[in-house]
């Protein structure tokens, strides 16, 4: 049974160190082991003593994520505004190895990704619907959350830092801009 302390290292810095690697995979099958063995200076039994294998650690970063947007979305105030800036904390936090194509993601950690992914966007949809234009608006919504979902999840071509920024740029302004057309 994988441990969560071992030799004064934790799981959760584990986690954060599998999440780096994971911003220089273009895909989840490009983390292997020993590249994540090299990058956090240990040996690859040790990181068996925390993870049963790379499906675990997928899992266990997936769930990572998810629950800190789960907690950003229980703690986000009300509004448009507030629920994009959540998204778009979890823009940041998605690394870009679950941006492309997630056909080779271990199942467990798909669905869950999925499942946070789709209450936030509910969530959107619902601070639009109270804004009170559900008719077309809500066609145009859906449209535009599923475009900026497409461009969050487009594996970065600048720096993490810059295409990071780029990301959030958008998404704020695509928030602003639904805003503006909403309420006018």
């Amino acid at each position: 049974m994988p441990e969560d302390t071992y030799m004064g290292i934790t799981q959760e810095k584990l986690i954060e160190g599998a999440i780096e690697a994971l911003w220089s995979c273009n895909t989840v099958d490009d983390l292997t082991v020993d590249m994540l063995a090299s990058r956090l200076h240990m040996s690859k039994s040790t990181l068996y003593k925390y993870f049963e294998g790379l499906e675990d650690l997928v899992y266990n970063v997936v769930e990572h994520i998810a629950d800190k947007t789960e907690n950003d979305m229980a703690n986000a105030g009300n509004g448009f505004m507030a629920v994009a800036e959540v998204y778009g904390r979890y823009s940041e936090r998605l690394p870009n190895a679950f941006r492309g194509s997630r056909t080779k993601m271990p199942k467990s950690a798909l669905l869950r990704l999925e499942s946070v992914e789709n209450r936030l966007g509910e969530r959107v949809f619902r601070e639009v619907v109270e804004i009170g234009h559900p008719g077309t608006t809500a066609y145009a919504v859906r449209s535009a959350f599923a475009g900026a979902n497409k461009f969050m999840r487009a594996p970065d071509a600048a720096s993490d830092t810059n295409a990071s920024l780029l990301r959030r740029s958008a998404i704020m302004a695509l928030a602003e801009t639904l805003l503006t057309g909403l309420v006018d």
